[in-house]
């Protein structure tokens, strides 16, 4: 009975892929999004391992859950699709050209997260000032960032709470809560992105 699940998860898998109208990534992706262990946005260990064809995972989070998900490549961008959990991942490329590493920003009708090949403490700002402008938070509402002078910021969530904020080197030191201290986040990908530690994101309204 299990090689015959297996058989009709795959063939399933095939069936959306040619349903898709999506391009099959290449392979050296494939082999990059499964080599190493995942970090979490608070840095618990998450997986993402070969599934039983090419460009086929299977995607383990922080509570060992796991579903079979694909690797996509559409107009030169690479996702990954886990229609089990109702998910799609972006990938998203960092750092050098030449040297990149790689988040993965999760997007759902009920989650939106980040993992990271990076640990939130090693994870590289790529942004300097101007920081402050409009946001999308990882929910679809509206957040922002607004410059004082001096260094003084205010950043407001997707709740509409306010907190004081410093900003320095793309790092964000927030005055709200966090476990046993204050909430971080980090400009990305030259800025139009911020990742928090609580594990979600802000997309900028308009690119820079």
């Amino acid at each position: 009975m299990t090689s015959v699940r297996t058989a009709v998860r795959i063939i399933t898998f095939a069936i959306i892929l040619l349903g898709s109208g999506a391009v099959m990534a290449n392979e050296t992706m494939w082999k990059r999004l499964t080599t190493y262990p995942w970090n979490g946005p608070g840095d618990e260990r998450v997986w993402i391992e070969k599934g039983a064809l090419v460009n086929t995972l299977v995607v383990r989070n922080e509570r060992r859950d796991q579903s079979e998900g694909i690797l996509e490549e559409i107009s030169g961008q690479f996702q990954i699709r886990v229609p089990g959990w109702r998910l799609m991942g972006i990938v998203m490329a960092m750092g050098d050209r030449d040297n990149p590493w790689y988040v993965i920003r999760w997007e759902g009708k009920d989650v939106a997260s980040y993992w990271s090949e990076r640990s939130f403490e090693l994870i590289d700002p790529s942004h300097k000032p101007p920081y402050a402008g409009d946001f999308t938070g990882s929910n679809t509402r509206r957040t922002s960032v607004g410059d004082h002078g001096n260094g003084d910021y205010t950043l407001r969530n997707e709740g509409g709470k306010y907190a004081a904020a410093k900003i320095n080197s793309g790092i964000i030191y927030s005055s709200w809560p966090w476990r046993d201290g204050k909430l971080q986040g980090k400009y990305v990908a030259g800025g139009n992105y911020i990742l928090w530690q609580n594990g979600t994101w802000w997309k900028r309204e308009t690119p820079q």
